[in-house]
């Protein structure tokens, strides 16, 4: 675990949670559903959680779907999970996306079963689920909405609809407070650009009562300069007056594929140019994130996302892994360096 001095929040908000350090392993149950195993730096048999929390990553973040057609990442799963995680130590980062599936900048889809519903009763819906949920997975960190630049709940909180968007996104936050006061409630969007401060902005406005910001950074699609990375982090942290750090990262430790779906990364040009995709490229990658984040103002840390995404067992596989090259495990399931960081500055 991760033992740092450091003091993420204001003296207005104290918080009892560390600078965390954390890893989404949302796939973890359908990978270990698939036979999928892993080792360490010694060729020695472990879990991919228990690697992690021994290694000095202290929070689990897992996202949440509402009714997963494949059946993972459902309230039943992610709770049993969570359960299992507590169990060895773990802090739990819940991220609710309010969607069957994926919900990001490019779709924010209502779930099925919330489809037919007038506003006022979608308000009470989403007040009752989160509820449910959060009572029933007790988390540390709410996060409210998944990469939310674009609104949630479409179409009736997308950004076209403002003030239904807000009313959403005030109903989840309330009922997550009521729900568990102790947790730290973050809002996450993606990216650092003008845009996505205009966002927060917007959220200042409105008075929204939330803790922390959370912030996607790909160099891919965010840009490949750190300098202005940790510039416009702080800019956010002006605007909001919260505690914030990088939600999801990533950074690839080779450019080559080890199954037949095709990557997110794969090109040169996708690359910081100072910084190769190798092990030890990957690890000076996450070194200079943690560096960003422990020397802003206000910081709670910052988290992988799908470092355990490996290649399936079968190779040729087209519906296997986009993310192989971009795990914290070599094509041999094998520990990389990167997951061997030194504490926190």
């Amino acid at each position: 675990m991760v033992s740092c001095q450091k003091e993420p929040d204001s003296p207005n908000h104290p918080s009892p949670l560390p600078y965390l350090r954390g890893v989404d392993l949302s796939f973890q149950p359908a990978l270990q559903a698939a036979g999928v195993q892993y080792v360490d730096s010694n060729q020695q048999p472990f879990s991919a959680d228990q690697l992690f929390l021994q290694n000095g990553w202290n929070v689990v973040r897992l996202r949440l779907w509402v009714n997963p057609q494949e059946g993972h990442s459902g309230s039943q799963e992610v709770r049993a999970y969570a359960q299992q995680l507590k169990a060895e130590g773990a802090l739990i980062w819940l991220a609710l996306h309010y969607a069957d599936h994926w919900a990001d900048p490019g779709q924010q889809s209502i779930p099925d079963a919330w489809q037919s519903l007038d506003f006022p009763t979608l308000q009470d819906t989403v007040a009752a689920y989160t509820h449910r949920v959060v009572s029933g997975i007790a988390p540390d960190v709410i996060q409210i909405g998944n990469e939310i630049n674009a609104g949630m709940l479409w179409p009736m909180g997308a950004l076209d609809s403002m003030d239904h968007f807000i009313s959403l996104l005030r109903t989840a936050l309330e009922s997550a407070q009521t729900a568990r006061p102790e947790a730290k409630r973050m809002i996450h969007l993606a990216g650092t650009d003008a845009a996505t401060q205009w966002m927060f902005t917007q959220m200042e406005a409105a008075e929204l009562a939330y803790d922390w910001v959370g912030i996607s950074y790909y160099p891919w699609w965010h840009g490949k300069d750190l300098d202005q990375l940790q510039n416009q982090l702080l800019q956010i942290h002006q605007i909001t007056q919260k505690p914030i750090g990088i939600a999801e990262t990533a950074y690839p430790f080779s450019l080559q594929w080890n199954d037949w779906t095709h990557n997110v990364v794969g090109l040169a040009d996708q690359l910081i140019a100072e910084i190769p995709a190798t092990p030890q490229g990957q690890k000076q990658f996450l070194l200079q994130i943690d560096q960003i984040c422990s020397q802003l103002p206000q910081s709670w840390g910052w988290a992988y996302w799908a470092p355990d995404w490996v290649a399936l067992n079968d190779t040729q596989s087209v519906g296997g892994s986009s993310w192989e090259n971009l795990a914290l495990f070599n094509f041999e399931n094998q520990a990389l360096p990167a997951i061997y960081l030194p504490p926190s500055p």
